[in-house]
């Protein structure tokens, strides 16, 4: 039980050192959300992408044909703009 609580602390102090608004497991969510409402009113600001996310972007792209403007909003902690 100890090195349960050990994994995840150290899991959610990661989750928090890479801040944005959507915890990185469920970014490819808002994502699609985004996609799904009308055009220029969808704006967010996530942490580092994810390599899953990437590629869900490009299937967004292919799939929608969606285009996202993407811009770093903070070098220390690479927090991103994503607005589509």
């Amino acid at each position: 039980p100890e090195e349960l609580g050990d994994v995840v602390a150290k899991q959610l102090l990661h989750q928090v050192l890479l801040s944005g608004y959507v915890d990185s497991s469920c970014q490819w969510v808002a994502l699609l959300l985004m996609v799904l409402t009308p055009r220029n009113v969808s704006k967010i600001v996530l942490g580092r992408l994810t390599p899953f996310t990437v590629r869900f972007i490009r299937l967004l792209h292919t799939f929608f044909g969606t285009e996202f403007k993407i811009s770093v909003v903070e070098e220390p902690t690479y927090l991103v703009t994503l607005s589509c």
